[in-house]
């Protein structure tokens, strides 16, 4: 486990907020995003959490980082915009 997920795994909530259980109760459209190089967060995490959510995305932005994803260039944002705009109507 990296150092920084160490640290923030104690500040968790306990077994009765398990994102996984939460994921049946969220009714809006749920898209993941996750970077290939990502060192904080595993990517079996987000695996699961897509695997739980019925009709959700799952998106890998190659040779990104933890958060970076969401700074790296690519078309994935004009699909993100996209998918955000068909929500809201």
């Amino acid at each position: 486990m990296a150092p920084l997920a160490s640290l923030a795994a104690s500040a968790l909530p306990a077994a009765e907020k398990d994102p996984l259980v939460a994921l049946k109760s969220i009714r809006v459209p749920l898209i993941f995003i996750h970077g290939t190089r990502d060192s904080v967060i595993p990517h079996a995490n987000s695996d699961a959490l897509h695997a739980a959510a019925p009709g959700s995305r799952l998106w890998k932005i190659p040779d990104a980082d933890h958060i970076a994803a969401l700074a790296f260039p690519g078309p994935w944002r004009e699909k993100l915009v996209a998918a955000m705009d068909a929500a809201v109507r």
